[in-house]
């Protein structure tokens, strides 16, 4: 199924109990993200020194330790995300109850990959620079991951801004990726309402 295409049939005839609070639940769940992720990435700081020095011991490239580190950051995400997943579900929910759970992970997920991408550069850019410019870059960090959160959401209701969306994040390995998570998060809800296309 193309799902860029089935896209559009999520909001008009999928989740037609809790539309509403299955998209607020899925943009609450991203708003959770930010701060707890930018102070963990200081909190881990010191911890990634010591993997970039294992690493090295052990004689991985520079590449390796690139991809360890954004493996990290996609756990670091991941913690938040999990809290917020079991949060939804105890205050019922739908977008965090059977049968959306499972595609709702998928959704948190690809969110969890895209976001590194995101957030690296900026700590990389602005590691060793004055208390003014870290403070910039936290701001160009919430500034860069509430439109992407945004854009994610929105394709679910806009299947143009879907096939567009594709085309520009598969320009990034990462974010292909993660745009796929996506995509079959998005089959697996309208597979579960029976609107996969056949």
């Amino acid at each position: 199924a193309d799902v860029e295409v089935t896209m559009g049939a999520l909001p008009g005839r999928s989740l037609n109990a809790h539309p509403r609070s299955f998209m607020l639940g899925f943009l609450l769940t991203f708003a959770m993200l930010y701060a707890p992720t930018y102070i963990g990435e200081d909190i881990v700081g010191e911890r990634e020194q010591g993997v970039k020095h294992s690493l090295t011991v052990l004689g991985a490239r520079g590449v390796d330790y690139w991809l360890s580190r954004l493996a990290s950051d996609a756990l670091v995400f991941a913690i938040p995300s999990l809290a917020a997943m079991a949060a939804g579900a105890a205050a019922g929910s739908p977008a965090f109850l059977p049968p959306y759970v499972g595609a709702s992970g998928l959704l948190l997920a690809a969110f969890c990959v895209a976001m590194p991408c995101f957030v690296y550069p900026l700590t990389v850019l602005f590691d060793k620079a004055s208390t003014v410019l870290r403070w910039l870059s936290t701001a160009l960090l919430l500034t860069t991951s509430v439109p992407l959160s945004v854009v994610f959401a929105l394709s679910l209701a806009l299947p143009g801004l879907a096939e567009w969306a594709g085309l520009i994040l598969s320009a990034s390995p990462p974010m292909a990726l993660a745009w796929g998570l996506f995509k079959v998060g998005v089959a697996a809800i309208l597979a579960s309402e029976g609107l996969a296309s056949e």
